[in-house]
């Protein structure tokens, strides 16, 4: 059970950030998250900060389509018994 929810963490993790990633690549063409760090108070990088959090709220969507996904798989699961 313990290997289950590790790896569940683990892949859970590798997903939100590809999904960040992706959205940081497509608004500002840079991948590495260090560029949120340090000087967020200027107007330059104010479009790092938006797409970051707009890839943060598009990964907390998705995670919640998916545990939809599953509570009706499950709830529709017929046992057989």
């Amino acid at each position: 059970m313990s290997i289950v929810r590790s790896l569940g963490n683990s892949v859970g993790a590798a997903f939100a950030a590809t999904v960040v990633s992706a959205q940081l690549v497509a608004v500002t063409g840079r991948t590495s998250l260090q560029n949120l760090g340090g000087h967020l108070g200027t107007e330059e990088e104010a479009p790092v900060l938006a797409a970051f959090l707009q890839g943060y709220h598009y990964t907390y969507l998705l995670a919640a389509v998916l545990c939809l996904v599953g509570a009706a798989l499950s709830a529709i699961r017929v046992s057989e018994k």
